[in-house]
């Protein structure tokens, strides 16, 4: 009978030693926090872009290239080709700008809301998640590697639009003048 209690005993003291033991999470929702901070300077990247500026850019490049294909049927010489070659890599850097642009802002909100949503589990130690699911360690572990890799790539993304927005900006500042005088003389010619 000694025995059975030693042995209960032990059971229940394994139990709620397991049911402790859980992983201090300070080092990582510190980690969560400056995601967190990155992916709010980025937002702020993100929402100083201009938006309809560049959509407009690209509807005009757009509607010049459409003018120039309907209003001029002749043979181009190797200056002009250059020229309209340089105003067509605008379209081509921007096209798909209103789709990504409304996927970031979308992409932005789940993100911050992901990651707080982490840092909160974290910092409460809740045992379940929203959708019924065991919080455990290796849950924790999968879920940190999941956000952060999904933050890491949100930043990155909106630097290399923010950076490729500037390449459009100038290259459209220099191609659109010569654009639009050849667009102008190769209608005329035309008529």
């Amino acid at each position: 009978m000694r025995y059975f209690y030693v042995l209960l005993f032990s059971a229940l003291l394994l139990t709620l030693t397991a049911c402790n033991s859980k992983v201090n999470r300070e080092a990582d929702v510190k980690t969560l926090e400056k995601y967190l901070l990155r992916v709010d300077s980025a937002e702020s990247v993100y929402l100083a872009i201009p938006d309809s500026t560049y959509s407009l850019m690209l509807n005009e490049t757009k509607s010049n290239l459409r003018k120039l294909k309907m209003g001029y049927k002749g043979e181009l010489d190797k200056d002009q080709a250059r020229i309209i070659s340089d105003y067509n890599n605008i379209k081509r850097l921007i096209k798909d700008f209103p789709r990504q642009h409304k996927r970031i802002g979308s992409e932005l909100i789940r993100t911050k809301e992901q990651l707080k949503g982490l840092v909160e589990v974290m910092k409460s130690g809740a045992d379940i998640d929203g959708s019924g699911n065991e919080i455990t360690d290796p849950y924790l572990d999968k879920q940190m590697m999941i956000e952060s890799k999904v933050a890491e790539s949100l930043i990155e993304e909106i630097s290399e639009l923010d950076e490729r927005l500037m390449r459009t900006k100038e290259q459209h500042d220099q191609a659109k003048g010569p654009m639009l005088e050849l667009l102008n003389q190769l209608i005329s010619q035309s008529e």
